[in-house]
Order: C-alpha cells, then structure tokens, then sequence
C-alpha cells in the first residue's frame, strides 16, 4: 500500500519534467 502510493507520486513527479520540456519544445 505505500509502495503503491509512493509509485504514483513519484510518477506524477515524471510528468512535471516532460511536460515542460514538451512546452519548451512547441514554443520554440
């Protein structure tokens, strides 16, 4: 249960980075 949760937030924590690169990336 708290390896589970420490999964999703550390998955949620991946999406930041992409995301902005992703933006960077588009804007340029």
């Amino acid at each position: 249960m708290l390896l589970d949760s420490l999964f999703m937030l550390l998955s949620s924590f991946n999406d930041v980075p992409t995301g902005v690169s992703q933006g960077l990336l588009f804007s340029k």
